[in-house]
């Protein structure tokens, strides 16, 4: 542990904790949440705000440990403090070996989708469940980890830099839909208040389920603990990154789905989350922005998106390499 330079301020602290949560889940579950909530947007968005503040007293919550406990492994060394040592670390092994890896690929799967999907409009070639899909994610994951292990410092450059493509397609569309009317005559943001969608197969009343989904899209943000040891003051540096980061992510989140369901109407959300392939609900919205041409809105959700999805999945690939080290 000596031998780790503290070389990670807040601001890459922020990024961190931003680039792991806003991955895919915002992008693909926006349609499954406003299916689960009757059409409606003001529920849909309450249960993004209580999704979101579950995390935020999460994060609180390690915040807490965080001023208490500065050793390597956050989540580890937190488990331990609370805990004992053999329990720290099983829970290591547990992270390492079972939780963090399925959580890596199942967000390089899902980016990889959302690439293969640029080439094809044949559902086989670009399912989960395709082998283009599965050599593409199996490639990109272990191209991550060699980065990682003989390139750190382009890694983490990666990291900063791609957070762009991350929070660009957010900030479009809340912009685009202010003015949203002038796309789609059904659109705009006090018709996506007052229209719930409506006779769409599947439309039910489930809020806890509504919250339950919002929780996939919050998911990640544990991972910042993992650089514990590598934080500039980190008792001080890594809580309020946490804190930060959390909040944050919520704030693009609330307002990304105000944009889009007044880009893309309630209705349209609802039906291509009804399609049966989760990755059309944030197609629609970028398509709906380039009407003239819809199929380059597609291409540019699907190229941003997977972009993403790469983004997360490199923290993800840096935080298992740390969990072992306690």
């Amino acid at each position: 542990m000596n031998k780790v330079k503290r070389k990670y301020g807040l601001f890459t602290g922020i990024v961190l904790v931003v680039g792991t949560v806003i991955g895919c889940g915002i992008f693909i579950k926006s349609g499954a949440v406003m299916k689960v909530t009757g059409g409606s947007l003001p529920l849909s968005l309450l249960a993004w705000l209580i999704g979101g503040l579950i995390m935020v007293a999460g994060a609180f919550c390690f915040g807490v440990y965080a001023t208490k406990v500065e050793k390597f492994n956050g989540c580890v060394d937190y488990f331990e403090y609370a805990s004992n040592r053999t329990i720290g670390y099983y829970f290591g092994y547990f992270l390492g070996m079972l939780c963090f890896p399925i959580v890596t690929s199942n967000v390089a799967f899902i980016g990889s989708s959302y690439l293969v999907a640029c080439f094809t409009d044949d559902p086989s070639l670009y399912n989960l469940g395709s082998w283009p899909v599965l050599v593409l994610a199996l490639s990109l994951i272990t191209i991550f980890f060699l980065l990682n292990y003989f390139a750190p410092k382009i890694a983490h450059r990666f990291q900063v830099s791609i957070l762009f493509v991350k929070v660009a397609p957010l900030i479009t569309v809340v912009i685009v839909g202010l003015f949203a009317t002038l796309l789609n005559k059904d659109g705009g943001i006090i018709n996506a208040f007052i229209k719930p969608a409506t006779n769409v197969e599947g439309l039910t009343n489930n809020f806890g389920e509504a919250i339950k989904i919002t929780s996939f899209a919050y998911d990640g943000w544990i991972c910042v603990a993992a650089f514990n040891a590598e934080m500039k003051d980190s008792k001080k540096t890594l809580p309020r990154a946490i804190v930060g980061g959390t909040i944050t992510v919520v704030i693009f989140y609330i307002f990304y789905f105000i944009g889009a369901s007044s880009i893309a109407t309630n209705q349209a959300l609802v039906e291509a989350a009804s399609s049966g392939i989760d990755i059309f609900a944030s197609v629609t919205v970028f398509e709906k922005m380039v009407p003239v041409m819809p199929v380059v809105g597609k291409i540019i959700a699907l190229i941003l998106i997977f972009g993403s999805c790469m983004g997360s999945t490199n923290v993800m690939t840096t935080t298992i390499s740390r969990t072992f080290i306690a």
